[in-house]
């Protein structure tokens, strides 16, 4: 009973909005600037279903080389292997377009509130929560896009995902949570931005 309970918790505080205000963030530039040697920092958190901490990674991203595709894409390579693809209809995605000529697409800018958009052929989708809500973390503070992604995961485990985006900065909180696939509670991970140097 517990852990239900702290499982359904944390889905509240999920889903509630922090302090909103005034968006800020002009709607030009990129939600995350690609270009070479543009580095981000972060921290990765994962909890157990008691809210107990069970593992903590530092991890960083640095954009080591990129290119334009003649037609509507520009894709990035990042250290670990990483590649990100930017496509001039504003998508952001995390592979090569695929057979329905999808890439895993995290992420859209511009967009407005309860814009929705496939992730990838299996139609799982996207959708843009808030572009107004201001949350800190050990870079800063920032107004972000909430990108809210429900997926089944490996099959097994479905999980829902909120992927927070600064405008001109890149990704700055990840938040996500686990279950088996009746619903029990796995855990979450939290995923925050600490530094980040853009050229």
């Amino acid at each position: 009973m517990n852990r239900t309970a702290l499982f359904l918790s944390f889905m509240i505080l999920l889903s509630c909005k922090e302090t909103t205000g005034p968006n800020t963030q002009p709607e030009s530039g990129a939600l995350m600037p690609l270009k070479v040697g543009n580095t981000w920092i972060g921290r990765a958190t994962f909890y157990d279903t008691s809210g107990t901490v069970t593992t903590l990674a530092n991890d960083s991203v640095t954009i080591t080389e990129g290119d334009t595709v003649p037609s509507h894409l520009e894709w990035w390579q990042a250290n670990h292997g990483r590649m990100y693809f930017a496509e001039r209809s504003g998508f952001l995605s995390k592979r090569v377009p695929d057979e329905c000529g999808i890439g895993y697409r995290i992420a859209k800018y511009p967009a407005q509130n309860n814009d929705a958009f496939p992730t990838d052929c299996d139609q799982v989708y996207c959708r843009l929560n808030s572009k107004t809500r201001v949350v800190t973390v050990p870079a800063g503070t920032f107004t972000v896009y909430d990108f809210w992604i429900e997926t089944s995961g490996d099959g097994v485990r479905p999980r829902i995902e909120i992927r927070s985006y600064a405008p001109n900065t890149g990704l700055v909180q990840v938040q996500r949570t686990y279950a088996t696939s009746n619903g029990t509670p796995l855990g979450w991970y939290t995923w925050e931005l600490v530094n980040y140097s853009l050229q």
